[in-house]
C-alpha cells in the first residue's frame, strides 16, 4: 500500500457499504441505528443532555469546516468520514512539507 493512500486514490472514501444489515449464520439481520444521544448515553450513563448537545454541536462545526455532507444517521460514519478527511489533509500537509524541503513536489507512489 502506498504511503499517500488517501491522495494517491488507494482508498475509496465513497465506498458505498450498507452498514445496517450485517451477515450471519442465518442469513442477514437487520441492526437499527442508535440515535447520537442514545450512543452517547450508552458509552457513558453520567453523560448529560447538556454535554451531549455540546458534542453534537462540535461534531456540526467540524463537519462545516471540513465541507463534508453528511446525514448523521449513524455517529460512527460520521466520525469515519471526519477521520478520513482528517487523514486526507495530514498527507497533503506532509507532501507540501516535503516540497518545502525538496524545492519539488515528491513522487506519489502509485502515478
Amino acid at each position: 500500500m502506498s504511503k499517500n493512500r488517501y491522495l494517491s486514490g488507494s482508498v475509496n472514501q465513497q465506498q458505498a457499504v450498507d452498514k445496517n444489515e450485517e451477515k450471519d449464520r442465518d442469513g442477514p439481520r437487520t441492526i437499527k441505528k442508535k440515535s447520537l444521544t442514545q450512543t452517547l448515553m450508552d458509552m457513558d450513563p453520567t453523560c448529560t443532555k447538556e454535554q451531549c448537545d455540546k458534542f453534537n454541536r462540535l461534531v456540526t462545526e467540524i463537519l462545516k469546516s471540513c465541507q463534508i455532507d453528511d446525514d448523521r444517521s449513524s455517529m460512527v460514519e460520521t466520525l469515519t468520514k471526519i477521520e478520513s478527511e482528517l487523514n486526507h489533509l495530514a498527507e497533503a500537509r506532509n507532501i507540501l512539507n516535503e516540497y518545502d524541503k525538496l524545492g519539488k513536489l515528491p513522487r506519489l507512489d502509485g502515478f
